[in-house]
């Protein structure tokens, strides 16, 4: 003959106690993970910017001018955004070709986030995050 299994179900008070425990730990782990994006995000700019970068005694006759041509972009930049409101890198970098500046050699957006991302760190214009990757910037009036 069958005998009932003697498993019990959990009670409500256990099931609550499980779940507020399982929460807590996806939500620390959510946590790390959001932390562990911005180091991530934060490693990427810095090595682009590296890439970007060349140090003095590196240059040659081609790099020096490609020197002029960034110092170029940065007032382009400065220009546009003391013009302007708000505007992300992508309207930035558009706002550049209509200005008829060229950014056909490498990337340009990329060039636009560190140029960016120096005006940033110098004081000379404020940026607002609206979630990953998406940020605004505008100058400091």
């Amino acid at each position: 003959m069958g005998t009932k299994s003697s498993k019990k179900k959990p009670s409500r008070e256990a099931l609550l106690r499980d779940s507020r425990v399982e929460l807590k730990r996806l939500l620390a782990e959510r946590e790390w993970i959001v932390k562990k994006t911005k180091e991530v995000d934060q490693q990427i700019v810095e090595a682009v910017a590296n890439v970007l970068a060349v140090g003095d005694n590196d240059l040659s006759v081609a790099e020096e001018r490609n020197r002029g041509r960034t110092e170029g972009l940065t007032n382009s930049i400065r220009s546009i955004l003391r013009r302007s409101k708000w505007l992300s890198p992508p309207q930035i970098r558009d706002a550049l070709r209509r200005e008829g500046i060229n950014l056909s050699d490498g990337k340009p957006l990329i060039k636009v986030h560190v140029i960016l991302k120096r005006l940033v760190e110098k004081g000379e214009v404020e940026m607002v995050s609206r979630g990953p990757h998406k940020k605004l910037f505008q100058w400091k009036r």
